[in-house]
């Protein structure tokens, strides 16, 4: 969950989007209410953290205002930007944000086709010609937008999906990385350790610390070879952490695995 996030579930907010250009976009804050935001302008540091991550899915547009005196800096968030920024927020509601935010841009996007005006009839090969390719530039397009799309959404899927805690192995599986590569991951990244001379896995103190509890180490129980009762501290990550696994990985990492 984002540390911008009052811990409460985002009131289900109507999203207003904006034809600017000629492409539908969100308002930064209408978004963060959307995903919970104690204060909706509170999602402008996550989006100007990700500042180059969100020009990979198209230019972005920016607008200084001044609000109650002060300058600020709006952002319109194409389709995929909005995505991607629901994704990274790791807020309980993301999922539905995300299933939102589709069915939106959908409904919009088909009403403009419809009120569209007609094609002009082309009158020589030429103009049939170009307007073949622009057509066919468009579906690609699109067809390359929905692929992006599933992948976040998809990992949001399961992110829902998943028990309350679970272990290295659970994880890996919902984040669809390699075991192995994953607990690499977790060590490289600092959100994991091992005691020297001890092959247990264990979380940094930072990420078991309350209210935001990424980890927790749960006390097991076993038997050992004689019969005798045991027990053992086992690594277990939280809804919450899971979340921020998937917003801190990128899609690369997550579905090729951690190089």
């Amino acid at each position: 969950m984002t540390e911008n996030h009052d811990g409460e579930a985002a009131p289900n907010t109507a999203l207003t989007l904006e034809d600017i250009g000629g492409e539908l976009r969100i308002e930064d804050t209408i978004l963060g209410k959307r995903l919970g935001f104690s204060e909706p302008k509170k999602i402008r540091p996550l989006i100007k953290r990700h500042a180059a991550a969100l020009e990979k899915f198209g230019a972005r547009l920016t607008v200084s205002r001044v609000v109650n005196g002060g300058a600020a800096e709006v952002s319109y968030l194409n389709r995929q930007q909005a995505i991607f920024i629901t994704a990274k927020s790791g807020t309980e509601v993301a999922t539905q944000a995300t299933i939102e935010i589709v069915k939106r841009f959908d409904e919009l996007e088909q009403n403009s086709r419809q009120n569209a005006p007609q094609f002009a009839v082309p009158r020589t090969l030429a103009d049939a010609l170009r307007l073949a390719l622009e057509q066919t530039e468009k579906v690609e397009r699109q067809a390359a937008q929905i692929d992006a799309m599933k992948t976040d959404i998809q990992v949001l899927e399961r992110i829902q999906k998943a028990d309350d805690l679970y272990g290295i192995r659970q994880a890996a599986q919902i984040l669809q990385v390699e075991e192995k590569k994953f607990t690499a991951w977790l060590v490289a990244n600092r959100w994991c350790f091992r005691h020297p001379g001890s092959a247990v896995l264990m979380a940094f103190a930072d990420k078991r610390r309350a209210p935001r509890q990424f980890a927790v180490h749960k006390l097991e129980t076993f038997e050992k070879r004689d019969g005798s009762q045991g027990s053992r501290e086992t690594l277990k990550f939280t809804t919450a952490g899971i979340s921020r696994l998937a917003a801190e990985f990128n899609v690369a990492d997550m579905f090729g695995g951690v190089q």
